[in-house]
């Protein structure tokens, strides 16, 4: 079933075989977490953003239009999703380096 085109994997993903869909999901969870890594920064929110992603595309996976390539669809359902994830963050958090520099303490372990 891995040499299956991606078109025919979404076929079967909507005609009710989770097993194609893990094939898609195998198939390209690098590529969705380098997008998410690109935008955030962080392993751990990336590794999240890129299951937020694959939960999405796998909910509207019937809007897909064989006609176009899916990977293209995909990875923009992916990056609105990650987009949309990364804007209903707080705004006035700050990462443990911020916090460790405006409270004039430093992280440089290499003194010690």
């Amino acid at each position: 079933m891995k040499h299956l085109l991606d078109e025919d994997l979404v076929k079967q993903t909507l005609a009710g075989d989770q097993q194609a869909f893990e094939i898609l999901v195998k198939r390209y969870e690098k590529q969705i977490f380098s997008l998410a890594y690109r935008l955030c920064s962080d392993y751990d929110e990336a590794t999240d953003l890129a299951q937020e992603a694959f939960l999405q595309i796998y909910k509207v996976l019937d809007r897909y239009d064989n006609q176009k390539k899916f990977f293209s669809w995909m990875y923009r359902v992916a990056h609105n999703t990650c987009i949309n994830a990364l804007n209903r963050r707080p705004k006035n958090t700050m990462a443990v380096e911020d916090v460790s520099i405006y409270m004039g303490e430093t992280t440089d372990t290499s003194s010690q």
